[in-house]
């Protein structure tokens, strides 16, 4: 019985040491929960920028964009950002001098944020590895590396609509949306390519840059002397449907798109609709040739020939005013103007089944087949048409600027099916070789008569067979605000009221039409190698002088086709790591303009939140760990709703996140 207090002592013992055990779990269940839904470090910050940098923080993720003389047009780097969690720092002091040195801060001010009692501190953004090299092998406490992927734009705000955007690493506009998939760089790209993987590499658009640069600004100088609003500009190969430049004006920066408008951004050329006004009546003319052609009918002309076209122009129609240069414009009907070479009787009926059946088959109607995406919609398969607007009026009167180059193209080639494209190509970044992108032709083709005979009706207004014929129409473009400050005018004065200082006859007077201006073109006569569209909205017209829009057309028709015609001949383009080398330098100078890749950034208004809605709670928690906030998580599965809201610059060191189960 003398054992009986030994064994209780121990069992006493065994019990005290169990209660601690269990004390010591539960504390670091605590903290483990208070890290994974309270704080940002639900992840060690080295561990994970040191993954990323063993990951090839030289390796691009994403495969260049590139013109048709393979000139780089988006290309992508990895880049190094450096940060402080000043809260771990023990001692400020040590390594102060080499981190200021190292990033090139002021070491006084470095110094301050390293003390302060805050979570988080930029010191450096968007950084080149040699750069970050030296920190990241000094191992300085509370000091880590992030990599990160950046998309870079040399040329800027040119081309911007026809390349578009990315955020987070996925295209969201432009080609970058529509060939997301193919300018991916995977794992599978670095392995043996199999029967079945998908096609990836740089992608090879027909665009030429220097055409896009000319376009652009000339279309900017005409838009301001006309006054106008808006402006599109398209140069396009009639006998393929080849895209050489679109231009929507006003235009954005791509490297900055977050700090542009949706209207900047929007694409005119694929997404707005456009009155094709007196060009009507040239579709008619050509559905008529279309039809005799089919029909075995002869080569007469249902308006005449030439000779009395120019005969009906001194009879009865007089020009509504006639400029030196002898570029007239004549009035059709209210509202509705054209110039000479759309102004002729027209003596032929066509039934409006036969027009809108024509219509749609050179493409005036129905779907835009043009590989980009339409805003608000998602194509990145690079299979799927952009679709069309919602509001596409069917009768063919009004229309896109694509969709009614595509159709003028048809109507002036030899009967070449075509379709409007802009990328023409893969170009494998191991092999060197390019694989060519099939578009789908068009189920119908015009008979190589009609568009003879159509280039034959022009052929008067040329003056030599390589000379470019253009063609104008107007419309008068409704005023919303006029309109319904006629309307409350009406309004009071159906009351008796008196409205002072408008006695209806000067008040129209004061303020000047505004027209929607509409130029299609071609070079050269016999067989065309480029057609031109260029649009203006809103624009001032002086009907007694040549319109900028045709002075600008045939001052630059010629340099267009210089350019578009030049042949490119590969062994003397730059090596592609030169060419990337100076695209990359030229990226860090635009940066340092903006301060931000070696300053020190300490306020967190400079920096926006991400969007992290439809992520789970770990990807979320992965996204915004550097940003140093404190997360306050309410509910489970997917994120639906985050404070700060997406773009929002962060001023507060807290972010909620409500999740909610996904019913998928």
């Amino acid at each position: 019985m003398k054992d009986v207090p030994g064994k209780a002592g121990k069992r006493n013992i065994a019990l005290a040491i169990g209660i601690l055990f269990l004390i010591a779990w539960l504390g670091a269940l605590v903290v483990a929960i208070k890290d994974t839904f309270f704080t940002p470090r639900t992840i060690v910050a080295k561990s994970f920028a040191e993954d990323l940098q063993m990951s090839g923080a030289t390796t691009a993720t994403r495969y260049k964009i590139l013109d048709r003389r393979h000139e780089e047009l988006a290309v992508s780097f990895r880049m190094n950002s450096v940060y402080a969690r000043p809260l771990e720092i023990a001692d400020p002091e040590k390594g102060v001098a080499f981190l200021a040195e190292t990033l090139e801060l002021d070491e006084k001010m470095l110094l301050r944020e390293l003390r302060a009692e805050r979570s988080f501190v930029w010191l450096g953004r968007h950084l080149p590895a040699e750069k970050t090299a030296g920190i990241q092998k000094k191992g300085l406490p509370g000091v880590y590396i992030t990599n990160e992927s950046q998309r870079y734009y040399p040329f800027h705000q040119t081309a911007s609509h026809v390349l578009g955007f990315l955020k987070d690493d996925h295209g969201l506009a432009g080609v970058e949306s529509f060939y997301d998939r193919m300018l991916r760089v995977t794992a599978e790209d670095t392995a043996s390519s199999g029967a079945n993987q998908e096609i990836t590499g740089h992608v090879v658009l027909a665009l030429d840059i220097r055409v896009q640069e000319l376009l652009e600004k000339q279309l900017g100088l005409v838009m301001s002397e006309a006054d106008a609003g808006s402006a599109i500009g398209l140069v396009m190969r009639p006998s393929n449907g080849a895209i050489l430049a679109m231009s929507s004006l006003p235009t954005y920066d791509p490297n900055l798109f977050w700090d542009f408008g949706a209207a900047e951004r929007r694409n005119l050329a694929i997404n707005d609709l456009i009155h094709i006004g007196g060009f009507n009546r040239l579709f008619r003319l050509a559905a008529l040739y279309e039809k005799e052609s089919r029909a075995g009918a002869g080569e007469g002309s249902p308006a005449g020939s030439i000779e009395a076209l120019k005969m009906s122009l001194q009879g009865e129609y007089q020009p509504r005013s006639l400029a030196e240069d002898g570029v007239a414009y004549f009035s059709l009907e209210s509202g509705t103007l054209v110039s000479g070479e759309l102004f002729w009787d027209e003596e032929f009926k066509l039934s409006p089944a036969e027009e809108l059946q024509f219509k749609e088959m050179v493409g005036l109607t129905g779907d835009i087949k043009v590989d980009l995406p339409l805003v608000n919609s998602v194509s990145s398969t690079g299979k799927e048409p952009a679709g069309k607007p919602p509001e596409m009026y069917e009768s063919g009167l009004q229309t896109t600027a694509v969709n009614l180059a595509t159709a003028f193209s048809r109507i002036i080639n030899d009967g070449s099916p075509l379709t409007p494209h802009l990328a023409t190509g893969i170009l494998g970044p191991n092999s060197g070789k390019t694989a060519r992108l099939r578009h789908e032709k068009p189920p119908g083709v015009l008979s190589p008569e009609t568009g003879n005979r159509i280039r034959n009706f022009l052929s008067g207004f040329a003056r030599k067979k390589d000379d470019a014929v253009f063609m104008e129409a107007f419309q008068v473009m409704e005023n919303p605000l006029e309109k319904r400050l006629a309307a409350l005018a009406a309004s009071s004065a159906a009351r008796g009221d008196v409205v002072a200082g408008n006695d209806g006859k000067n008040s129209k007077r004061s303020r000047p039409e505004r027209y929607q201006t509409l130029l299609l073109g071609f070079a050269p006569l016999e067989k065309p190698d480029l057609a031109l569209l260029i649009v203006l909205k809103d624009a001032v017209l002086d009907q007694g002088r040549k319109s900028p829009t045709r002075v600008m057309a045939e001052k630059n028709m010629n340099t267009f086709r210089k350019l578009a015609n030049e042949e490119w001949n590969p062994s003397g383009q730059p090596t592609d790591s030169s060419a990337h080398a100076r695209a990359y330098q030229e990226w860090l100078r635009s940066n340092k303009d903006q301060k931000t890749n070696s300053d020190l950034i300490s306020d967190e208004e400079q920096v926006r939140m991400p969007d992290l809605r439809g992520m789970s709670l770990r990807k979320a928690l992965q996204v915004i760990q550097p940003l140093g906030l404190t997360i306050r998580v309410k509910g489970s599965g997917e994120v639906v709703s985050q404070e700060p809201g997406p773009g929002k610059k962060i001023s507060k060191e807290v972010c909620v996140l409500e999740l909610k189960e996904s019913r998928k």
